[in-house]
């Protein structure tokens, strides 16, 4: 018999030392702590065990992009997915926490605010290993000689926290998985195309079939735009390009040649493919990967406007407490700490479904749920 003592539901949980772990620093003296102060604690301690449910998806999201390839005969790829949901809806209710913490006015946060000198949300290593897992790398972060300031200032990261920020910037990302998993997408090989007709077959600009047709397609739809003067540029007094690339030159430049800032060419080409063909069965859940990791990087933008609007609100254009300028800050934050905003460039490049290069039978059959038999050819057997 099993003699063990049986499981207690707080034993479990652990509720007393996380009940136990908010410690108002106003409460000094004999001095009754701030009442907003617990609200403000609670709060931040939630972000935090959010963060590390966020990490714990991350860690399995980035074991299995970074395998050699992902056995479509599992749910792996299902599985990815269904965790980048999951991620999705915690980003989702951690905005919806800043809520409750609005309702604590500005003046009941000075009764408390002096305490908390030279601590700072900017401190938050999970929310910096978080960033750092998805693929946002120190020199794109803002202000990052900021981060580096550890030891020189009060208000930065102490040495191990800062060491193991810079352990997740080193190791794998989602970034760098979606970029491996992308580049060794299978569907343009060249065995796949031999059937394709193409319309411009005198003037391939490429060895693959599909891009090189689909630039012909766009270049072509382009030039439709310009004989409607939709795309006429009024003149700028603040422009002071003399040559503006064209739309085909900035095609060229993505899918043909040099790629973006964060994806090579072969890598934007494999995304564009599975944005404009993401209603055949078999890319289905290739596009919502790709668009999970677009809404991921809008809902964490959102969290850190929320978090500078909260900080505008309550302090105005005083300093953090952790020695940076503020809600100043926070905004730089918002603007430039993106991961994945190079996908956003695929709609640029978007046809009407009715112009996209139609596929290859073999292709579409690979792409499709196809049956060998038909359904009554497969009830009478």
């Amino acid at each position: 018999m099993d003699t063990k003592k049986p499981l207690y539901y707080s034993e479990y949980l652990q509720l007393d030392k996380i009940l136990d772990a908010q410690h108002p620093k106003s409460a000094v003296n004999g001095k009754d702590a701030a009442h907003e102060e617990m609200l403000f604690i609670i709060v931040h301690q939630a972000f935090e065990l959010w963060f590390k449910q966020v990490r714990h998806e991350l860690c399995s999201i980035i074991e299995s992009l970074h395998k050699e390839r992902i056995d479509d005969n599992t749910d792996e790829m299902s599985v990815i997915v269904q965790r980048l949901y999951r991620v999705i809806k915690i980003i989702r209710l951690m905005n919806k926490q800043f809520e409750v913490l609005e309702t604590m006015k500005p003046l009941n946060f000075l009764d408390f605010r002096n305490y908390l000198y030279p601590a700072s949300g900017f401190q938050s290593k999970q929310f910096r290993i978080v960033e750092a897992m998805l693929g946002l790398k120190m020199q794109s972060r803002h202000m990052p000689e900021h981060y580096k300031n550890v030891c020189t200032h009060a208000g930065g990261f102490n040495q191990d926290d800062y060491a193991h920020i810079t352990e997740a910037e080193n190791d794998l990302s989602v970034l760098e998985g979606v970029k491996h998993w992308l580049a060794r997408m299978p569907f343009f090989h060249p065995e796949l195309w031999k059937a394709y007709e193409s319309k411009f077959p005198a003037n391939q600009v490429s060895e693959n079939l599909f891009i090189s047709d689909y630039y012909n397609l766009y270049e072509q739809s382009q030039q439709q735009l310009r004989t409607t003067g939709f795309q006429e540029r009024k003149p700028n007094e603040f422009d002071t390009r003399t040559e503006k690339p064209t739309p085909a030159d900035s095609f060229k430049n993505f899918f043909l040649e040099n790629g973006s800032g964060q994806f090579s060419a072969k890598e934007l080409t494999a995304a564009l493919f599975i944005q404009l063909y993401g209603h055949y069965p078999m890319l289905h859940l290739p596009f919502e990967l790709l668009n999970s990791l677009v809404e991921i990087d809008d809902l964490l933008s959102l969290w850190r406007y929320k978090h500078y609007s909260m900080v505008k609100k309550m302090i105005g254009a005083s300093p953090g407490t952790g020695g940076t300028e503020g809600a100043g800050y926070l905004f730089g934050a918002v603007q430039k700490n993106r991961i994945f905003s190079d996908l956003l460039v695929l709609p640029t490049f978007f046809l009407e479904k009715s112009k996209l290069p139609v596929l290859p039978k073999n292709l579409k059959d690979l792409l499709e749920f196809s049956h060998e038999y038909s359904i009554e050819e497969l009830i009478s057997n």
